[in-house]
């Protein structure tokens, strides 16, 4: 092996004039909202200016739609059966108690007492 070191000269490709692109992560922007250009019939993502496929959009939109409106029967659902609760077992004597409502200067001498207030 030799002493001598040879250096190639690499000459930089001038820039066409073309951005860099950057490639998305997989958490990147998940496109929730939309500007609309109804003459082009295009959909635009306001967050991050990518253009998306109209259909994919809808159809991602009615799941997520779906999905609420499922979600929130469940919380009616559960609500109504908390409202038809009307009495508890006491963990202390084991008999029936009726549950009442707490009124706001209750809750307020409880947090008072615990030191939450």
């Amino acid at each position: 092996m030799t002493d001598k070191i040879t250096h190639l000269h690499v000459k930089p490709k001038p820039n066409r004039g073309k951005p860099l692109e950057l490639v998305r992560s997989a958490g990147g922007c998940r496109h929730l909202r939309a500007f609309v250009d109804e003459q082009k019939a295009e959909l635009e993502c306001a967050d991050c200016g990518e253009k998306l496929n109209p259909i994919q959009y809808l159809a991602t939109m009615a799941r997520k739609l779906t999905s609420w409106d499922y979600e929130a029967q469940r919380i009616q659902k559960l609500r109504a059966e908390l409202a038809e609760r009307k009495k508890c077992r006491c963990l202390k004597c084991g008999e029936w108690t009726e549950i009442r409502a707490v009124g706001q200067w209750e809750l307020e001498m409880i947090l008072r007492r615990n030191g939450k207030l």
